[in-house]
This record gives C-alpha cells, sequence and structure tokens, in this order.
C-alpha cells in the first residue's frame, strides 16, 4: 500500500510538472517577448497593396501668345474628353488665337484626350519642358521643369501645352498635381522661337 501511494504521488507530480510546462509554452506563444503589434503587420500589409505610379506615353505641343490670357494663374491644367469640351474651352480663351485647338475633331477623341495646361510666364526666355506623366489611385501627376536663362526678356508670355494622351490612360483621374522644379540653362544659351532647342 505504501508502495502504491509513493508511485501515485510520483506519477501525480509528473503529471503536474508537464501541465505546468505546456500550460508555459503555451501562453509564451501567445505572448511572445518584444512581439509587434498587429496592427503593424496589418500596416505593412496595406502598404504592399497600394498601387504605385504608372507613367504613360504621351505627345506634346507647345504654343506661345503674348497678347494675353483671362488664366492668370502660373499653372492651370484640366483633361479634355471630347471635341465639344474643347471648342468650348476655346471660346472662353479666344484672345489666345485658334491655333492649339486646330486638326482635332470627335474622331480624335474617340481613343484620345488632351492634357491641356496653361502656363503664365514672366519672361518669354523660359520655357517648361514636360518630364513625364504618371497615375495614381485617381491623381495624375505631370512632373515637368521650368528652364530659365541667365539673360532674359521682360514680357509676359502665355503658354499652351497640349500633351495628347490615350483616353484609358486619364479614365478616372480626379485631381491632377503638378510637380516643378526650376533649372538656370548654362550662361549665354538662348532658346530658339517656341522651342526646347537652343541657339547655335
Amino acid at each position: 500500500m505504501g508502495r502504491n501511494s509513493w508511485q501515485i504521488t510520483v506519477r501525480a507530480l509528473i503529471i503536474f510538472l508537464i501541465a505546468g510546462l505546456v500550460f508555459s509554452g503555451c501562453e509564451k506563444q501567445e505572448k511572445p517577448v518584444n512581439s509587434e503589434p498587429i496592427s503593424s503587420s496589418t500596416s505593412q500589409n496595406s502598404t504592399t497593396a497600394e498601387k504605385t505610379a504608372v507613367p504613360f506615353n504621351h505627345t506634346v505641343m507647345y504654343y506661345k501668345s503674348g497678347t494675353g490670357s483671362a488664366i492668370k494663374s502660373d499653372f492651370d491644367a484640366r483633361i479634355i474628353r471630347s471635341y465639344s469640351e474643347l471648342t468650348q474651352f476655346y471660346n472662353s480663351d479666344k484672345d489666345f488665337g485658334s491655333s492649339y485647338i486646330a486638326g482635332y475633331d470627335d474622331d480624335f477623341f474617340e481613343e484620345n484626350a488632351i492634357v491641356l495646361i496653361c502656363l503664365t510666364r514672366s519672361s518669354g526666355s523660359f520655357r517648361d519642358r514636360i518630364n513625364s506623366l504618371s497615375r495614381e489611385n485617381g491623381r495624375l501627376t505631370i512632373d515637368y521643369t521650368t528652364l530659365k536663362t541667365y539673360f532674359f526678356t521682360d514680357d509676359m508670355k502665355y503658354w499652351r501645352v497640349l500633351i495628347k494622351v490615350k483616353k484609358n490612360d486619364v479614365a478616372g483621374i480626379t485631381e491632377i498635381v503638378p510637380q516643378n522644379r526650376q533649372i538656370t540653362i548654362p550662361s549665354g544659351k538662348q532658346f530658339k522661337e517656341d522651342s526646347l532647342e537652343y541657339l547655335e
């Protein structure tokens, strides 16, 4: 009887120790030391799921006028998706001249669109170079560089920049964001008339 009772006690002690180890192991699994909060990994997953900016092809045409413009802001941009929109804009922009809307019709706008940018510059010597267009989450980013000369004329100029794009590339765009940097070109360099090329 004494021996049986001793064996029962030893077995009970072993079972108790094993149960203690198992319980303590489970507790450590649930709350590991120095663990990051769940929101941190959720945040990382959200970041990975975000769309990245997608650049797309485009063709740029520049038109300049010194006669004035109803649009006085340095940068004003819109997306034109139909020929009627283009002519409607022109009707409010007649001081600038009609050359920049020539050559477009309803057929063009079936698959294409125009990103129309209005620029105001304090000198006709300055130029703006469109570097890239990209889209992300309903936002169109226009990256462009203003090229300034050391010596420049004191004449206000107004530009219309027409960027031809595929209509699908600007579908769903609700916001246009300009990204601008300014560069002073090498001393003595001047641009050709209405061009980004230097005079020889």
